[in-house]
Parts: C-alpha cells; structure tokens; sequence
C-alpha cells in the first residue's frame, strides 16, 4: 500500500545489492526525501493500464472482472514485458516496487510465469493509521477513503500472492531492528542477499533515519470487523498480518476480512458508484496529461527560468 514504507525497504534493497535499474523517480522533500525507488517506465505502464480502465491508484472502487484478459489489454503486458527484458534481463538479482502492483498482480503473474526468473514475492505493512495519516497530510485524503485503499491493497495482495514465495514483513521491524528482518526475510524466501545485511549494518542505519518517519500510530486503535467502517475494518485486518509473522496469516483466518470488505463495497450505492468511476476516470485523464507534459522536451527547456521565478518571487515576498 503507498505510504507503507516500500520506499525505505526498496533502497535498503538496493543497499544489499539488488538491481532496480536506471529509472528510477526522484523523491520529493518532505515527502520522500531519499526517493521512491520505482521504476518511472512500469509506473508510468501502471497508470496507462489504470487509466485505460477508468481508474487511479486512489479509486476505492475495484478494478473489472478479469481485466487483465481483456484483448485491448494485450499490448501493456507486450510492453511490461519489454521493459523487464530491457532492464532486467542480463541481471542475477532484481526487484521492482509499485503499490499499483497490488492491483496489477494478475497481469505481474502473467508476465512474469513466461519468464525463467525465480518470483519471490515481499509485502510490506504499516500500521493503518500511520498511512491514513501520511495521505491526509500529502494528499488531504480523508481518513475513511485512505483505510479503504489500506484495505483494498493489502487484501489484493495477501490474495494474488497465495501459492507464491513470499514473505510479510511489518514496517516497524524493519525500522526498529533492520539486520536481523532482512536475514529473516531471506530465510523465509530461500535467498541470499548479494551482500549480507550484517556486512552494510551502517548503511542501513544511515538510510532509516527516524527523522522521515513523520507519522506514528497510537496505543489506542479500533479493531474490529462488526460494521463496514474502513477504520476499523482496516485495524482488525492489521491486527491478523501483525500477529501472524513473517509467513503471514492463514487464509481460513484472512476471510473473514476478505468477506466484510466484499461486504463494505456490496454496499456502495449505484449512482454513487457511478460518480466515482467518472471521478477517477477523469482523475487519470488529468495525470497523464500532467505527465506528459512534465517529461516533454520544452517542460524540461524551461525548468531553469521556472526556479528563476520562483526565486523572485521569494524576493519580493521577503
């Protein structure tokens, strides 16, 4: 889920050697400072598909019924595919990290089965309230919306990846004691880091610095699965990846979150329904023109007289 801490178990990543290519997205100060760690091209892929569909990554609604075996879809999984083949094809060890990739499993599974890669498979969870505060605070998102894509990615994800290598590993531990979570990890998905993290124990120390963490949960949270509230259905959801482990919970346990949350979306009302797929459709119309013209040649032209301008008006608001 955004705002879970995937940035900072990225670049650790990275840290202890692990490929994630040269295009990366920059951070943005305040937000993530030290970067996002996200491929730029598969972002970019993420959002075309999302938009295509009449959605966003911030749409509470969920994606169609088997989208990802729609024919017009064809020709994303052809460039995913190049993309992977391009970037990652001549590397031993290799990661990509999208939130979106919650909602874009069954397309990864895809594309990902033809290839002769071993997949391993790292969720990564943060207390519901740190995220939902984290989101009010970057994107004024309203509390409720935030746990309900809380809800709906990390369900997506715990889904897709049954049957898979994987492991889940809750944000606190890889802040408060590094070393031994990323052995446990690699224990868990049967791998040995290209460096050990005990050999760049300083360097991840230097990276988690606990002054970019601005957002911590309290002792006193809702947990439970009566009523449809996305607060609390997302505490009590938390509640079973925490006490479950690294190999995360048994899904006998996880459907009982699975079923209130299919309950929680029953529940929408059609025009309301209705409303929101516009919304987010014309949300995505919106980002990708933004991007288009963020990465075009006469944008990148002009940056220099942009900070010259807002230098000035600094000036003359000094």
């Amino acid at each position: 889920m955004h705002r879970s801490g995937t940035s900072a178990t990225t670049g650790v990543l990275q840290l202890l050697g692990v490929e994630l290519g040269e295009r990366l997205t920059a951070g943005h100060k305040g937000i993530n400072d030290l970067g996002y760690f996200e491929h730029g091209d598969i972002l970019d892929l993420h959002d075309a598909i999302l938009g295509h569909l009449d959605s966003s990554w911030d749409s509470v609604l969920p994606l169609p019924e088997q989208w990802w075996c729609r024919p017009e879809l064809a020709g994303y999984r052809k460039r995913l595919d190049e993309i992977l083949k391009r970037d990652f094809g001549n590397c031993g060890f290799w990661a990509v990290k999208d939130p979106r990739m919650c909602r874009m499993m069954p397309l990864w599974l895809k594309t990902l089965d033809d290839c002769d890669d071993e997949i391993a498979c790292l969720l990564i969870l943060r207390a519901p309230s740190e995220v939902a505060a984290s989101l009010q605070r970057r994107d004024s998102m309203s509390l409720e919306k935030a746990n309900h894509l809380w809800l709906e990615h990390n369900l997506l994800a715990e889904k897709w990846t049954r049957g898979r290598k994987r492991a889940f590993m809750i944000y606190d531990d890889l802040l408060g004691d590094p070393v031994p979570t990323l052995q446990r990890i690699g224990e868990a998905l049967d791998i040995t880091w290209p460096r050990s993290p005990q050999d760049v124990a300083v360097d991840i120390d230097g990276f988690l610095r606990s002054d970019l963490r601005h957002h911590r949960a309290s002792d006193n949270r809702p947990a439970s699965f009566d009523g449809l509230s996305a607060i609390s259905l997302a505490e009590a959801t938390f509640a079973l990846f925490a006490s479950a482990g690294i190999e995360g919970p048994d899904p006998d346990a996880m459907a009982i979150a699975h079923q209130r949350f299919a309950d929680r979306l029953a529940a929408f009302d059609p025009a309301v329904v209705d409303d929101l797929r516009h919304s987010a459709a014309e949300r995505a119309r919106l980002r990708a023109f933004a991007a288009d013209i963020y990465r075009s040649w006469s944008w990148k032209v002009v940056k220099p007289f942009r900070i010259l301008e807002k230098q000035l008006q600094r000036g003359r608001q000094d």
